[in-house]
């Protein structure tokens, strides 16, 4: 009887494994959705962003003074654009993954109470 016990219990546990890593890996599409991996359009878009800089800064070389410093302040505007864009993203991310942590965490709890219940119930 208590190996019969044991056992449901070990296919119980066995379910929410298979359920947590489920939830896992689609958290994880989710994540990379949103930001948590470099896609071709990210690619692309910092080569231009790259280029956009450098240009301007090449081209401030090879200009008179007021031209220079016009082209000199539109990269740092560029760069400046580029680090809040950054920020954004980021925070986007960290938001995302710290519900991801609360929800995981509020599951966690759930499991204990079962398994405690189940405890409670054998005894």
């Amino acid at each position: 009887m208590k190996e019969r016990e044991r056992e449901r219990e070990e296919e119980i546990l066995e379910e929410d494994i298979e359920e947590f890593l489920k939830e896992k890996e689609r958290v994880r599409n989710i994540v990379g959705r949103i930001g948590g991996k470099v896609t071709l359009v990210g690619r692309v878009a910092n080569l231009f962003w790259i280029m956009a800089v450098v240009s301007t800064f090449v081209v401030s070389i090879f200009m008179r003074e007021t031209l220079r410093f016009t082209m000199i302040e539109a990269g740092v505007f560029l760069v400046s654009l580029k680090v809040i864009y950054y920020f954004n993203r980021q925070a986007k991310i960290t938001h995302f993954q710290f519900w991801i942590l609360s929800s995981i965490e509020w599951r966690l709890n759930e499991v204990v109470k079962k398994l405690n219940e189940l405890i409670k119930s054998k005894k």
